[in-house]
């Protein structure tokens, strides 16, 4: 609402006469990557803008206090902005001026600095957009020489990058379990025919605005067990989807034409992740959130005559061979090169500004095959993770009666503990290798440990979950799962090694 303030505020501006607009807000529109509109807009009507940002974000930075770093004690990061309109000049260019404070100054340093200082004795920094309306942050590297991932104009390495599957109503239409499922899933469908039927919306169901619109056409539906497939719900979690289109908010013809393939996706945070960058493959079409933002970049395709085709370009294929002299590169070997590429912690560093803010593009490295491999090392072992080694951790089991309904990483000790059973041993290095927030071990204790429902519905009529159904399913899974951590690491480790 207060970007719409602004444009209220600028309405009442005019050409001739000109004017200053000011407001104290939320600092998102300084940086976030969903307000470079609004700079755009701000900075074609105005020819000179004051930002004197306070920061202390709280959900950026988790170290400092909200109360005792924000202005306000919110968990909002809180910026001022003195926009300045002259009479109109075709000529003007906007000048943009900036100061900062810092995170961890306290609430009362600021206010102090606020009080005492006007805005002509500010050390103001006069900061540059660049062409994507970036205020701060702005690249200095030499991102927008690499090659660029999706085909545009005739270039790019993929044909196809797509969001991952979002369904708008996950505990409806997924689960550990085909039972459970099969069971929501036709109440859903009945009662949402139902409603078309007698044109009223029946609350006990989780509507949304795409399948507002299925009603609103009229479009019924009837289940099918056809519609049941695998997906990739969270790092190597995999989940049982109903994957009928009517009942998802996106699943469109570019994820059915990938799921009826033999297949395999590599997952990457989309545009705007908050998180460090992160990658998986998987062989199940991945869902959104299995990478934070995820987008899809599916091995094989299908083109416009239905015909299964490879998804890397062959402008890609041809670009690779001249740049490395060598013809017996394959198109998979490009994929793998990616992949690898993805995993590489100088490149997640190098270019985290502007992986948060476009699609990821891919550097030439020195010794392609070597990075081929290694990408396709790492394909093999998360692809195929079912089939991994299980790590000989110590499975005890604990004769305290007391303990009951406990599932937790302790890592202090470094246990985990399923009610009466506690594993031991798993090697420090396992956790090393995380995904977005959580490490791939972390990320199965919490998809399998018994989580509260805000569905109403599925609290009533369909709560019959609770981990220890799995328990034998979870302790295999955490074995091999330490196995495949271990050698991710161990593949990571070597590409910080490598001169690139």
């Amino acid at each position: 609402m207060y970007l719409r303030f602004y444009r209220w505020a600028m309405d009442r501006l005019d050409n001739k006469n000109g004017g200053i607009v000011a407001f104290v807000t939320n600092r998102s529109c300084v940086d976030a990557i969903n307000t470079d509109g609004f700079r755009a807009v701000i900075g074609r009507e105005f020819d000179y803008l004051y930002i004197l940002d306070t920061r202390s974000d709280v959900r950026k930075n988790p170290k400092i206090s909200g109360t005792k770093n924000n202005v306000f004690g919110i968990q909002t990061g809180v910026a001022l902005m003195f926009a300045v309109k002259c009479p109109y000049d075709p000529q003007a260019n906007t000048v943009v001026h900036y100061y900062t404070m810092q995170d961890e100054d306290t609430r009362e340093e600021k206010l102090q600095f606020l009080k005492h200082n006007a805005l002509n004795t500010i050390p103001w920094t006069r900061i540059y957009p660049d062409q994507h309306n970036n205020w701060l942050n702005i690249s200095t590297t030499d991102y927008s020489g690499l090659l660029p991932l999706v085909m545009k104009d005739g270039i790019g390495i993929f044909h196809q990058c797509f969001p991952g599957v979002s369904t708008n109503r996950n505990d409806w239409v997924y689960d550990f379990s085909t039972k459970s499922l099969s069971k929501k899933v036709k109440y859903f469908v009945k009662i949402y025919n139902k409603s078309i039927a007698e044109n009223e919306m029946d609350t006990s169901i989780k509507w949304s605005e795409t399948l507002n619109k299925n009603f609103e056409n009229g479009s019924t539906t009837k289940y099918s067990k056809d519609y049941i497939i695998f997906s990739t719900f969270r790092p190597f979690i995999k989940k049982y989807y109903y994957s009928d289109p009517l009942l998802s908010d996106r699943f469109t013809d570019n994820h059915l034409n990938c799921t009826v393939l033999d297949n395999k996706y590599i997952a990457c945070s989309g545009r705007g992740h908050n998180h460090v960058f992160s990658t998986l493959a998987a062989k199940y079409i991945p869902n959104l959130d299995a990478i934070e933002k995820g987008q899809c970049l599916p091995l094989y395709i299908k083109d416009q005559s239905g015909k299964q085709t490879g998804n890397v370009t062959d402008w890609a294929l041809a670009t690779f061979t001249k740049h490395y002299q060598n013809k017996t590169i394959t198109k998979e070997d490009v994929f793998h090169y990616v992949y690898a590429v993805f995993h590489n912690p100088a490149y997640k560093e190098k270019y985290k500004d502007e992986l948060r803010r476009e699609h990821p593009a891919i550097p030439l490295y020195k010794d392609f095959r070597t990075w081929a491999a290694w990408g396709k090392s790492l394909m093999d072992i998360h692809v195929n993770y079912e089939t991994a080694e299980e790590y000989p951790a110590k499975i005890q089991v604990s004769k305290n009666e007391t303990i009951k309904n406990e599932f937790k990483f302790d890592k202090k000790s470094n246990r985990i503990i399923i009610d009466d059973t506690i594993i031991t041993g798993i090697p420090p290095e396992a956790l090393q290798y995380k995904l977005c927030i959580r490490s791939d071990l972390e990320w199965i204790i919490d998809q399998y440990k018994t989580r509260p429902i805000d569905d109403k519905t599925i609290l009533e009529h369909f709560n019959d979950y609770h981990y220890s159904a799995y328990k034998d399913e979870i302790l295999i899974l955490i074995k091999k799962i330490t196995t495949v951590s271990l050698k991710t690491v161990e593949i990571i480790q070597q590409m910080e090694a490598q001169d690139i």
